[in-house]
């Protein structure tokens, strides 16, 4: 029988609700297609899904561009609920924050397969952060496409893009007003104006961040916080990404040289990577690569710092991170980086189709919330003795010399307090968003949880973790939780 699209508190109906303007306005949620799922649905094998779980609710919703100052230019927020499908709905939905910062929750075409447990009596709620998605999104050009694959493999975040970039948004946008205060405060506008009272939080990378300000600014709102691979208020983006990345890289190393079958087939990663570097005697090198839709060769040039920033990315999914003992094995062995180089495009490439860091909102946030915070110091102590350097955090920093400053609330830097049930999740290999991340803020959570999963980035990818995640949702309490089956999971198999 097919479910009806009515969710928890009946969205069909036209809601109004005061403003802190003080002018009612008035959300209308409307049936439609979760377009991400309907693409998504496409690409996957017949049966695995069914038509109703593309179902949706869709509305827009105005907030100031300036919160505090309430005049001036308003931002049209995309809103999607994909409502809850059982028959004994729960009252507290869950609303989702996205990564980056860039991402749209509303590309997460994967939502009702990974939340089906949840979506059983839980509607799920999706607020395009303001400069993203169908939020006044905020795009920068494209670093590469299939007519320009060398963009893909340059240098980042060169002095003339981003100004470009800046001038080009400045006409539908003032870029000091796309902060993560500014979307916890959107979220709970939406929250009040949808008729929902105390809410479930999930944010995974950057989208734990704004969960914790949500938490901080609206406390009275959450029931519970799911955070996964915690970039919280005190944590420097780029900063970490060095000495994250290198913890993660030993890690992996360490695991190869354990196993047999690695060493078998590559010997030392270690001593591969650093044959690699020394190739780069001279930089750039040349390389040539399979052109991924047509069949010809492309002459790329690769460079040093981005071939080490690219091979952290590519760690940041375990699935990757296993073939890169394998991928620097035949680069050192035939001096020869055309692999490698091929490796890095395709990553980005894809990448970018979901996720394009290089927007505008990406770089008001970074450079009114990490950036600024940074200290010569810092840089130092984080990335010295790395394979990395400081080729990341310095690119940002001189990047951020040419993009507005936004205002922060006083005290934003200190870590999030709160006695709201939260379950932390980290990847033990994460080259991001390492463990301490969650370390740091449990100790302020006198209600939280953290478990360490043995993935990268990403440790929500498979059943054991989403279980769990669900049944914290569920229980709405950390305690009694059974994490037990977290400990059996593993990197997948080394590809060579």
């Amino acid at each position: 029988m097919k479910r009806a699209l009515v969710p928890t508190l009946a969205l069909l109906a036209v809601i109004a609700v005061p403003v802190r303007s003080g002018r009612a306005q008035e959300i209308e949620m409307a049936p439609c297609r979760f377009a991400a799922f309907d693409a998504l649905a496409e690409r996957l094998p017949e049966g695995r899904v069914s038509a109703e779980e593309g179902e949706a609710l869709c509305g827009r919703y105005e907030v100031w561009e300036d919160r505090a100052a309430h005049a001036g230019r308003r931002i049209s927020l995309n809103v999607i609920v994909l409502p809850h499908t059982g028959e004994d709905p729960a009252e507290d939905p869950v609303f989702l924050f996205a990564g980056g910062p860039s991402e749209a929750v509303s590309t997460w075409g994967w939502v009702p397969l990974v939340y089906r447990d949840i979506m059983t009596r839980r509607d799920i709620v999706l607020v395009d952060q303001r400069g993203t998605g169908g939020s006044n999104p905020l795009p920068c050009a494209p670093i590469g496409d299939d007519a320009n694959l060398q963009g893909f493999l340059n240098p980042m975040l060169d002095p003339d893009y981003v100004v470009r970039c800046r001038e080009r948004l400045e006409g539908k946008a003032d870029l000091r007003f796309y902060t993560t205060p500014h979307h916890a405060d959107d979220v709970d506008d939406v929250r009040a104006a949808l008729g929902y009272d105390r809410i479930n939080l999930w944010g995974g990378s950057y989208g734990t961040r704004p969960v914790l300000v949500y938490l901080r600014r609206h406390p009275e709102h959450v029931r519970t916080a799911t955070i996964i691979g915690v970039a919280h208020t005190r944590w420097k983006y780029p900063l970490q990404h060095a000495s994250a990345g290198q913890r993660a890289l030993d890690l992996l190393f360490a695991a190869c040289m354990e196993d047999e079958a690695c060493t078998d087939a590559v010997g030392d990663p270690t001593e591969d990577l650093r044959q690699v570097m020394e190739l780069f005697a001279e930089d750039p090198v040349p390389a040539e690569i399979d052109h991924p839709t047509r069949d010809e060769k492309v002459q790329v040039q690769v460079y040093r710092e981005v071939v080490a920033e690219r091979l952290r990315s590519l760690m940041y999914h375990s699935a990757n991170a296993v073939r890169i003992p394998g991928i620097l094995d035949r680069a050192a062995r035939t001096g020869d980086l055309s692999e490698l180089a091929s490796s890095i495009m395709q990553y980005e490439r894809g990448f970018i189709e979901g996720v394009d860091w290089f927007t505008g909102m990406w770089l008001s946030v970074t450079c009114s919330e990490d950036v600024p915070l940074i200290t010569d110091a810092d840089v130092a102590r984080e990335t010295g003795g790395t394979v990395f350097g400081d080729y990341r955090v310095r690119t940002h920093r001189e990047a951020c010399t040419h993009w507005p400053r936004g205002a922060l609330p006083q005290g934003y830097s200190e870590m999030v307090v709160s006695d709201a049930p939260v379950l932390i999740m980290s990847g033990e290999m994460d080259p991001v968003t390492p463990p301490q991340g969650g370390v740091d803020a449990v100790r302020h959570l006198a209600n939280g949880l953290h478990v360490v999963v043995r993935q990268g980035h990403s440790p929500t990818s498979m059943a054991c973790p989403q279980r769990v995640l669900s049944e914290f949702v569920e229980r709405g309490s950390t305690e009694g939780l059974d994490i037990s089956c977290l400990e059996a999971v593993d990197l997948p198999r080394w590809r060579f």
